[in-house]
């Protein structure tokens, strides 16, 4: 953008930074700095080029006297911009100045900072910059819109802004160069060819992914079902960090679980109809509206919940523990239960049972400061503690939800570190991750982050708790499901071994500086070669350009031969009718000695004719004298028209001949000069194709 940056004098006669971002006859568009005031045109005498950078960093000597330009806001609601003033004093890094153009002399120290030489330069003209379109073709109109599509071509032109119009389907490039034109359009088409790959690229990917998802579907899975969960409640479907989705991909005979997070729509894919309806049973949630009737709750209060936990079936009191889970969410229950629910999760044995229970008593205590009250005088932490030792996953999870729960209360801290619950958590942690993993680290962070004692008991290297929580922390890797189990690690660290959570984090303070700094480094290397390339284009294009005079030479050369050749076609097409008019004179000649013959045989028929005539006027004694001139006058009149017959014939002959001579000899020289013609313009043409093959 800096090369379209230019200054635009405002009302107030001060210089604000703004950007090129169209050209027109007598005015330009400009947008401003950080968008203070939207896009506007000004004509050419309001705006200017800034400053040009000072070739080393040693800020400008101002001396008093000196006119300099200040970086002024007047007030903190107004933009700063740069304004004339004069420097009356100076003293070490501050001046006085005083501004020029104003009404009223105002005078203000500044510091120099704000301070630079006047700008000097002349208001931008027609010629500064130069606008000019590049269509671009439809199959990547498209992609084009996006503004970082042309930032590789933009840098290559070194173009001030090379933006898209949609409206005109072309590129909008402006340059400060009437030369940079003609490399952008040579290298346009390479930069539409890249863009068509990117797009074929992406087109490609998306058909491929289409393809794989519908042949892995189809290919794969006998069974699929689709269901749709509110947006409300997708969260309670996925789960926290996506635990509920991943543990229904685990289930056997599941090959795959699609969520499109647009639509909230779960697509389910698997071998067995079971394995895919109980992944939805997993997934699907509802809301549904209870009206919770006064019998109930008179129920409750009669004590028939506790006569129903007391049942010997299982499933009874299973259920009857899941229904007052359910109702205590909605109305708070006298505490008289709590303590049947704590003897209950003591006595039974049945997993399904115990899970109900502490469902139970999470839902009891939470929110619910006079149930945990009630709790604290109880054994539950004794009976946690030895459920908590079980080896069912599942219950182990709701125990060390509920252990969670409590840790927050100071009673409950004191209880459980008497009955040793450090030395479990610890060991259940090492333990291979599982669901209640994340729990089992948010109740021992619970305890220790409020308990000293706790703290220093973890910190006891018998436990190993500082190569556990290393050993998790690697393990887990900065994965998203695992974001919060890993932050809990972190504060553990912190807590209770507080040097080596500070060496850690120095560590991994150096590692991210050390791959930034590789980062820096490999982007140097690819700026690198990005110039290199350009620099190869640039030499790249030179050539060409060498190339393409050439060829236009050639092609001068080639238009002047085709000329010369039109010209002797030309001359040959008038030699061919020269030919032609002496063939007509030929005739002519024939034509008109036809009629000489014919003419010479009437004037001596009719002369035969006269004499006749004459004789039989002519006395009989003077016949022979008469016989005697006639034959006499008969052979000088044969002798007269054969010597003008001969004449006749040997001048046209003589006149002939030299006409055929000429045009023979005109046609020799026409056929010499075309045929070496041709072997130019042949010599020639062989060498155009041999520099268009290279």
């Amino acid at each position: 953008m800096e090369d379209a940056a230019v200054e635009v004098c405002g009302e107030n006669f001060a210089y604000y930074k703004a950007y090129i971002t169209d050209i027109h006859e007598e005015e330009v568009t400009v947008a401003f700095e950080n968008d203070w005031r939207p896009e506007s045109k000004f004509p050419y005498n309001r705006v200017r080029l800034p400053p040009a950078a000072p070739k080393d960093e040693k800020p400008a000597s101002i001396i008093e006297g000196q006119e300099v330009e200040v970086f002024y806001g007047g007030d903190e609601q107004e933009v700063c911009g740069w304004w004339r003033a004069l420097v009356k004093e100076t003293k070490g890094d501050f001046h006085v100045v005083q501004y020029l153009g104003w009404d009223t002399m105002y005078a203000e120290i500044v510091n120099s900072d704000r301070l630079r030489l006047a700008n000097t330069n002349q208001p931008i003209t027609k010629g500064t910059f130069h606008q000019f379109e590049i269509p671009v073709p439809e199959d990547v109109q498209e992609y084009s819109k996006l503004e970082s599509a042309h930032k590789e071509f933009k840098k290559a032109i070194t173009a001030a802004v090379c933006k898209y119009n949609p409206d005109k389907k072309s590129l909008q490039i402006i340059v400060k160069h009437e030369g940079l034109k003609k490399r952008a359009l040579m290298l346009s088409d390479m930069h539409f060819r890249n863009l068509r790959q990117k797009v074929l690229l992406l087109n490609r990917t998306e058909e491929a992914a289409r393809q794989l998802e519908s042949t892995h579907l189809h290919s794969n899975s006998s069974y699929a079902e689709e269901f749709t969960v509110r947006e409300d409640l997708i969260d309670l479907a996925i789960g926290a960090h996506g635990a509920d989705i991943l543990n229904a991909r685990k289930i056997d005979g599941i090959t795959s679980i699609d969520l499109k997070e647009i639509s909230c729509t779960f697509k389910i894919f698997g071998d067995t109809q079971e394995a895919v309806k109980k992944a939805r049973c997993m997934l699907e949630y509802a809301e549904e509206s209870v009206q919770m009737h006064r019998i109930l709750v008179d129920f409750f209060e009669i004590g028939g919940f506790k006569r129903l936990l007391k049942c010997p079936n299982a499933d009874v009191v299973a259920t009857t523990a899941e229904l007052v889970a359910d109702l205590c969410q909605t109305k708070a229950f006298k505490n008289g239960i709590l303590s049947e629910l704590v003897s209950l999760l003591n006595i039974q044995k049945e997993t399904k049972v115990r899970c109900r229970l502490l469902y139970a008593l999470s839902c009891l205590c939470w929110n619910n400061e006079n149930s945990i009250s009630f709790l604290s005088s109880t054994n539950v932490v004794e009976v946690l503690i030895k459920v908590l030792r079980e080896p069912d996953e599942k219950l182990r999870t709701k125990t060390s939800f509920l252990i969670k729960l409590l840790c927050d209360h100071e009673n409950f801290r004191e209880a459980f570190y008497s009955f040793d619950l450090i030395p479990i958590l610890i060991k259940l942690i090492s333990y291979q991750p599982d669901s209640s993993s994340e729990h089992l680290l948010r109740a021992l962070l619970n305890q220790v982050s409020k308990h000293h004692q706790s703290r220093v008991q973890c910190s006891c290297e018998e436990y190993n708790l500082l190569k556990i929580l290393q050993g998790r922390i690697k393990l887990y890797n900065f994965k998203d499901e695992f974001h919060e189990a890993t932050e809990h690690c972190k504060k553990l660290l912190a807590l209770c071994f507080p040097e080596e959570a500070f060496s850690d984090s120095l560590s991994e303070v150096m590692k991210l500086r050390a791959e930034k700094l590789n980062l820096q480094i490999e982007c140097d290397k690819n700026l690198q070669k990005q110039q290199a390339t350009i620099e190869e284009l640039l030499l790249n294009q030179i050539a060409l350009q060498e190339k393409i005079n050439q060829l236009e030479e050639c092609a001068r050369s080639s238009k002047i031969v085709e000329i010369k050749l039109q010209e002797t076609l030309q001359e040959n097409n008038r030699y061919a009718q020269a030919f032609a008019d002496m063939e007509d004179i030929q005739k002519e000649m024939t034509e008109f000695r036809h009629k000489l013959e014919e003419q010479k045989q009437r004037k001596l028929e009719h002369l035969q004719k006269d004499m006749v005539e004459a004789h039989k006027l002519v006395p009989m004694e003077k016949d022979e004298e008469h016989k005697k001139c006639i034959a006499l006058m008969q052979l000088e009149h044969q002798k007269e028209l054969e010597k003008l017959k001969s004449c006749t014939i040997a001048e046209s002959q003589v006149l002939f001949n030299e006409a055929v001579n000429s045009v023979i000899r005109k046609k020799d020289l026409v056929i010499k000069n075309l045929q070496s013609n041709i072997s130019a313009l042949d010599t020639e043409l062989y060498m155009l194709k041999c520099e268009q093959g290279k």
